[in-house]
C-alpha cells in the first residue's frame, strides 16, 4: 500500500506505540490523525509530526464512550475525511490476580476491545461503500501465551483477536484489510503508567528481545505496507508462538513455573 496522502487515524496516540507509530507513518507522507483522552500530550505528538514536514491533527476523545465517538467521529468525517487506515492501538490497565482487579480496572481494561469496536463501527458503512480501507489491531502476545497474574489484561487481550477473527469472516469478499498486531513487552511508558505490572513478567520472557516503541511504530508501518494479516513483535516471537502450538504442555509449564506467584516480589524482566 502507498501511503502517500492517505488519512490515518491512530487510537491511543498521546505516547508510547501510537504516538512512534504515527511519526513513522508521517514519516512516509501519510496524513496522521491523532486520537486519545490527553489533549496536551496529543497536542506535543502532532507538534513535533509538523516540525518534520509531516501532516498530523489531533482530537481528544474518550473511545470507550459511544457518545464521545460519535462526536470525534462525525466531526472527522465532515472536516477531514474517512481514514483509509485505521490503528485501533488505545488501552492500559494493571497486571493483576482476578481477586486483585477492582470493577473499575476491570472495565479499563476493555479499552482495547470496547474502543476498536467503537472506532471501527463508526466508519465501516463508508469503507464498505468505498469497498476499501485497512484496519489495524494491536494486542499482546498474552492471547496465546497466558502466563500469571494478568487475567483481566490477557482477557481483555484474547477479546481484541477475537474481534479481529470476526471482522475478518464479516468483511470476506471484500477489498477491505484486517491486521492483528501481538507484541511482546515493549520498552514503553505502560510500565511507568502501570506500576508493579512490570514485575509480573514471566522470567521466560527475558528470552526475547525488548523492542522500542520506534522498533514497533517501523514494524507495524512495514507490515501494513505489505498488507500482512498478522503483525509479530519482535520477530522471534514467532518461534514462541509456533512453540506453544507444537507442544502446549512445555509452554504452559515455562510460562507458570517463570511467571509471578501470589504473594511473591517476582522478577523484573529485563530492558535491553
Amino acid at each position: 500500500m502507498d501511503f502517500n496522502n492517505k488519512l490515518v487515524l491512530i487510537t491511543g496516540a498521546s505516547s508510547g506505540i501510537g504516538a512512534a507509530t504515527a511519526k513513522e507513518f508521517a514519516k512516509h507522507n501519510a496524513r496522521v490523525l491523532l486520537l486519545a483522552r490527553r489533549k496536551e500530550e496529543l497536542r506535543k505528538v502532532a507538534e513535533e509530526i509538523q516540525r518534520e514536514g509531516g501532516y498530523a491533527k489531533y482530537l481528544a476523545a474518550d473511545i470507550t464512550d459511544h457518545k464521545s465517538v460519535e462526536r470525534v467521529t462525525n466531526k472527522i468525517k465532515k472536516e477531514i475525511g474517512v481514514p483509509d487506515i485505521i490503528f485501533n492501538n488505545a488501552g492500559s490497565g494493571p497486571f493483576k490476580f482476578i481477586e486483585e482487579t477492582t470493577p473499575e480496572e476491570a472495565l479499563q481494561l476493555l479499552t482495547p476491545y470496547v474502543g476498536g469496536f467503537f472506532i471501527t463501527k463508526a466508519f465501516m458503512q463508508e469503507m464498505l461503500k468505498n469497498n476499501k480501507g485497512h484496519i489495524v489491531n494491536m494486542t499482546s502476545h498474552s492471547y496465546v501465551l497466558a502466563f500469571p497474574g494478568a487475567t483481566g489484561y490477557i482477557a481483555a487481550n484474547a477479546a481484541m483477536r477475537g474481534f479481529t477473527d470476526a471482522l475478518r469472516a464479516d468483511l470476506y469478499g471484500t477489498k477491505i484489510n484486517i491486521t492483528l498486531v501481538a507484541c511482546s513487552k515493549v520498552n514503553s511508558t505502560f510500565w511507568e503508567n502501570n506500576p508493579g505490572s512490570e514485575l509480573r513478567c514471566p522470567s521466560a520472557h527475558d528470552f526475547l528481545p525488548t523492542p522500542s516503541t520506534v522498533d514497533v511504530g517501523k514494524a507495524i508501518v512495514k507490515g501494513v505496507y505489505h498488507e500482512r494479516k498478522q503483525i509479530l513483535i519482535p520477530r522471534s516471537l514467532l518461534f514462541a508462538v509456533c512453540l506453544k502450538y507444537i507442544c502446549p504442555p512445555f509452554m504452559r509449564w515455562l510460562l507458570y513455573k517463570t511467571g509471578y506467584k501470589r504473594g511473591s516480589q517476582g522478577t523484573t524482566c529485563a530492558i535491553h
